[in-house]
């Protein structure tokens, strides 16, 4: 083999923060089916997708973190159906929304840090969500969840004191 053909078939290098599930190096568009703020869904190369301790399980919830300006989304992960070409190890696809909130362009190298999102990322991410309905539903369902605590407490100390 030749050198040009030696560096056609050299894989990205995998970057490791340390601390991130993945470093995602290059981002590609999901297709329209699964595009949308009704699907939200990120697509992962199906090595990374599964059961065990190094693999993500389907449907969990995603933080993926641009490095550059500190932007972040939340994504549900999926396996690649084998729709999307060129999808591997240190790629993935979100569709346009999800590039445009993370500032970040198609097909172009970035650094995307990618891991499990917490309670605390998933409730500030529904309580700014972009769809008026779901932010509105999620507000509400908070504020009596809330208030319901705060009604238990008062029963409590009234049975308590009197």
């Amino acid at each position: 083999m030749n050198r040009k053909t030696l560096e056609i078939q050299r894989p990205y290098r995998r970057i490791d923060d340390g601390c991130s599930f993945m470093i995602a190096q290059r981002v590609l568009r999901l297709p329209d089916e699964d595009s949308g703020l009704s699907h939200s869904i990120v697509r992962f190369e199906n090595s990374r997708v599964g059961f065990g301790c190094l693999k993500l399980k389907r449907r969990t919830a995603i933080r993926i973190t641009n490095k550059k300006n500190g932007q972040w989304i939340i994504r549900y992960c999926m396996g690649n159906g084998g729709k999307i070409k060129g999808l591997n190890k240190e790629f993935i696809a979100i569709d346009y929304d999800g590039v445009n909130e993370l500032g970040v362009t198609f097909n172009k190298d970035v650094r995307l840090s990618v891991d499990r999102a917490d309670w605390w990322d998933i409730t500030r991410w529904f309580w700014t969500f972009p769809d008026l309905n779901v932010k509105l539903s999620f507000r509400l369902g908070l504020i009596g969840f809330l208030l319901g605590i705060i009604s238990l407490a008062d029963l409590i100390a009234k049975l308590f004191i009197a």
